[in-house]
């Protein structure tokens, strides 16, 4: 609790640049709700976009997608397929997070 959500984004911004890797802008984490895609829009890239401090009980999701080449991406004509533009490989992964007392309990780990 208490932590700040862009701290996420720089986070993963860190490990792209060392790295080398491309981190495209456009895709989010997101709240979980009641309803789908919900504040907070965890940004996977340096921001500065808060939305307030995590609290007690907040639910969201972490889920960049990190690329061996470009961070440019496009969509497929499906709107559904996303294939970076200079058809490198691309990675993304989603976790799940509850914010407890003690801190940031992973929901999604098998």
């Amino acid at each position: 609790p208490g932590a700040s959500f862009p701290d996420i984004g720089s986070a993963v911004q860190r490990v792209a640049d060392a790295g080398n890797y491309g981190l495209p802008e456009g895709f989010a984490g997101h709240g979980i709700g009641r309803e789908f895609h919900i504040p907070p829009h965890i940004f996977h890239f340096s921001n500065d976009v808060d939305f307030g401090p995590m609290k007690e009980g907040m639910i969201f999701t972490v889920e960049p997608m990190i690329n061996v080449g470009t961070a440019e991406w496009e969509a497929w004509d499906d709107n559904w397929t996303i294939v970076t533009k200079d058809a490198s490989a691309s990675a993304q992964a989603e976790h799940t997070i509850l914010v407890t007392a003690d801190g940031p309990e992973i929901l999604t780990v098998c």
